[in-house]
């Protein structure tokens, strides 16, 4: 297999982002003596991974994963922030093994279970959550932003010749910063931003003959604080040193973006606007579902629905008819759009067809989790989308406002 081709296999989404198990296993001394040496060099490999997940080698080298077509039984993973997750291709025949524990460091022969260990799996809760307030309608788009050096991006409008882009302090409702281009996205030029506090982006779009609509508002985005922008410079530094391709190491920044380490009790602060502009790039050539994906994931947390649509039904395309993870995962994600833009029968309808699929490849934890989905979705009211706008809600002061795209139609 080439080095391509190797990447390429690993990188296909495989584990559900939305519900990854969490492993908890127990550790005996007597693993690795149990290992025969041929599996231990040969058939161990990673199937498929999300986030800055680092291969840690008993010389002590770090490298990200992408950089790894083998594994030993002897090397360790270590997963950096909230999200991230890995499946292991275990020898013999055994199930994958997935690890989803953040910043802490596993053995690969402890995950694979040689010797008969029971490995449990729970739900992540952060994952979890995503998939339900989406069901429910209540999924509230939201980004951090690195001021020194994040680019802002909006959905292109019908007949825009230029955009007036504005961010202002959702609180007082003072400009923070304001500029006119014709392209579909600027990196941010205005002064330090507050952490703490939350920023609100408005695009007008201006066509030829200088009629302005609004076109793109997003509601909830809050800088970096300095102890994390450090954090996420740092580790885009370190990958600096690995020998990649540039699509690959676009893919690594990528997942560095909504991986940022961060502490366990906090929610992890993902700079969505970074994974797109790593992988927007790839889009229109990749056959790789897990590209569409996570380009629809991030489209679905800045509220541009109709692009996280268009995302999710290139992965169902790529995935084809038949019964497969990856066409599962891209059934998910489509309701989860469909569900935000008030289509639920599509929404249901997917989420039905999922489950199936996940039962008939053996996954029932996935296919229950979508019992909770469905019971969101049928159980909330579903009113239709308001023409050709679409409603982003969001919440300020108590009360439910909303930010309206138009011009991106279906």
């Amino acid at each position: 297999m080439s080095n391509g081709a190797a990447i390429d296999r690993s990188r296909r989404l495989g584990r559900s982002r939305w519900l990854p198990g969490l492993v908890a296993l127990a550790m005996g001394s007597s693993v690795l003596g149990a290992i025969a040496p041929a599996a231990a060099e040969t058939d161990y490999g990673v199937e498929q991974w999300w986030g800055l997940v680092w291969v840690l080698s008993a010389a002590g080298d770090r490298v990200p994963i992408t950089h790894r077509q083998s594994l030993r039984s002897w090397d360790w993973l270590q997963i950096s922030g909230q999200r991230g997750w890995v499946r292991i291709r275990c020898p013999d025949g055994k199930p994958a093994q997935l690890f989803a524990t953040p910043n802490q460091q596993r053995m690969i022969a402890t995950l694979c279970n040689p010797t008969g260990l029971q490995a449990i799996g729970s739900v992540t809760r952060l994952a979890q959550a995503d998939l339900l307030a989406a069901a429910a309608g209540q999924l509230s788009p939201q980004t951090y932003i690195d001021p020194e050096r994040s680019r802002v991006s909006w959905p292109p409008a019908a007949d825009a010749v230029r955009y007036r882009v504005r961010l202002t302090d959702a609180g007082d409702g003072s400009l923070a910063w304001v500029t006119e281009t014709s392209k579909t996205d600027a990196v941010y030029g205005g002064g330090p931003l507050v952490p703490g506090r939350t920023y609100q982006l408005s695009v007008v779009a201006i066509d030829a003959q200088d009629q302005e609509r609004e076109h793109y508002r997003l509601n909830r985005i809050n800088p970096l604080p300095p102890k994390l922008v450090q954090r996420w410079q740092i580790d885009t530094q370190d990958l600096q040193q690995y020998p990649l391709a540039p699509a690959d190491r676009r893919w690594l920044m990528a997942d560095v973006a909504s991986a940022i380490a961060t502490d366990r009790d906090r929610l992890p602060p993902e700079l969505w606007w970074e994974v797109l502009a790593q992988l927007e790039p790839e889009a229109h050539h990749s056959q790789n579902p897990a590209l569409h994906l996570r380009l629809a994931t991030a489209y679905l947390h800045l509220g541009r629905w109709q692009e996280a649509r268009s995302a999710a039904e290139r992965a169902i395309a790529i995935a084809g008819n038949r019964d497969s993870f990856d066409r599962a995962e891209a059934l998910v994600m489509r309701a989860q759009v469909t569900r935000m833009l008030q289509r639920c029968p599509e929404a249901i309808a997917d989420l039905r067809v999922a489950q199936t699929i996940y039962r008939a490849i053996g996954l029932p934890a996935e296919a229950e989790t979508i019992d909770l989905a469905l019971d969101n979705v049928t159980l909330r009211p579903c009113t239709p989308p308001p023409s050709t706008q679409t409603a982003i809600p969001s919440t300020r002061s108590g009360r439910q406002s909303f930010a309206l795209v138009t011009g991106s139609g279906r």
